[in-house]
């Protein structure tokens, strides 16, 4: 059986969404899958039942609304989708050591974000960090009304790690 994601539509557009969609082989799509499963365990946990069913209540179409409970909708698959890729980008080399993904192997060649390493793979996991932390106050319901922006600059690291030195993740 394919996990399914929480509130994205379906599995073949988060795989798409994730530049997943060609990974054939058995342990590739399970790896994917127990990322998704991870990722709505924790939605879980964060917003509860209730309110995964009150955001859910409204469909979601790309685009395609400018209410508060479309573009609430809209929020919840894009923090699922950056959620789920922030898990896949810690652990997908591990997974492509072996080849062991089949064409997935090409994606994770070719995509910038997933074959990025050091300082790059930091700073694509700080983003989708931040993403998935500023959005879950307003998926929660407890979003401000008047939010303050935060701006950051992307410049080159005051003290690039060493060689060997691993890389710290704080999401949730």
């Amino acid at each position: 059986m394919t996990i399914q994601p929480l509130f994205v539509k379906n599995r073949d557009t988060l795989d798409a969404a994730l530049r997943m969609s060609d990974i054939t082989s058995d342990e590739g799509k399970q790896h994917v899958g127990a990322a998704i499963e991870l990722v709505s365990i924790k939605l879980h946990d964060v917003l509860g039942a209730t309110r995964i069913a009150t955001i859910k209540a409204t469909d979601y179409t790309p685009g395609g609304g400018s209410s508060a409970a479309s573009l609430l909708r809209a929020k919840a698959n894009h923090v699922e989708t950056a959620w789920v890729k922030w898990h896949l980008l810690t652990e997908m080399p591990a997974l492509f050591v072996d080849g062991g993904a089949g064409a997935g192997l090409d994606t994770f060649n070719e995509d910038g974000t997933l074959s990025t390493s050091g300082s790059a793979l930091r700073r694509q996991l700080n983003f989708l960090n931040t993403l998935v932390k500023d959005a879950l106050p307003e998926l929660l319901g407890d979003a401000p009304d008047n939010p303050t922006i935060q701006a950051t600059t992307i410049g080159p690291d005051v003290a690039p790690g060493l060689a060997g030195s691993s890389i710290k993740l704080s999401l949730l």
